[in-house]
């Protein structure tokens, strides 16, 4: 069944060169909401099966328009139960650890020291910023993303060389995202794209260099906005 369950995205070299990689990685989610969701989902579908899960949020009904991975059964449970739960609905050998608290600097270094990638599905900028400065220091790859309403982004920061999230994203032109318009397709839209960043990181050499995905979906604009790696020390 584990063979057969691959079947189909083993026909692509690509994904079948890059299997073992995808098998024996740790992915840590921070962030089991709506842009934690689908990468959730996908990720173990694609086989991932070591997942670090980070949120201290509980589900309730406001949830459910986008983060799909939860049910109207799982209101009031923790966000990482329930979507422990469904990772093991989807495979059983998965291994999962999940911590019922929001990250920040007294715990960062602790919950995500396994981790061999990060992915940010927050909706704060404090936490954003944390996450690069662990890219800074340890080199550990971080795949940002954001959304609300029809426009969202994804940069995928998977050297320290990459110019830093903080660079590009001040405070005053970047505002946290709590409480802002969001709806169900618009964010899976960007989690997929942010999913599919990290696909292509575990499965096949990339000579893109950084970049952010600037995506205007009232418009179908997607635009690509290269950046400049900075000089090795």
């Amino acid at each position: 069944m584990e063979d057969n369950r691959y079947s189909r995205q083993l026909l692509m070299p690509e994904i079948r060169n890059g299997m073992s990689n995808v098998q024996n990685v740790t992915v840590a989610i921070v962030g089991c909401g709506g842009l934690g969701s689908l990468n959730i989902l996908y990720l173990v579908a694609l086989g991932v099966k070591k997942l670090i899960l980070i949120d201290g949020d509980k589900v309730d009904t406001t949830n459910l328009n986008r983060q799909i991975i939860h049910l109207e059964k799982d209101i009031g449970r923790y966000k990482v139960d329930s979507a422990e739960e469904k990772v093991k609905e989807i495979n059983q050998y998965a291994k999962v650890k999940k911590y019922k608290k929001y990250l920040d600097k007294s715990n960062a270094d602790v919950l995500l020291q396994d981790a061999d990638i990060i992915l940010d599905c927050v909706d704060n900028l404090a936490t954003r910023y944390l996450l690069d400065d662990l890219c800074s220091k340890r080199s550990t790859p971080v795949f940002f993303s954001a959304v609300e309403g029809f426009k969202g982004f994804v940069y995928s920061r998977k050297k320290s060389n990459y110019p830093p999230y903080s660079d590009i994203f001040k405070p005053a032109n970047h505002p946290d995202c709590r409480q802002k318009a969001s709806f169900g397709t618009g964010v899976g839209l960007i989690s997929c794209l942010q999913c599919l960043e990290v696909i292509k990181y575990l499965t096949f050499e990339e000579n893109e260099g950084p970049f952010i995905m600037d995506v205007d979906m009232k418009n179908n604009i997607f635009n690509i906005i290269r950046l400049e790696e900075e000089s090795a020390l």
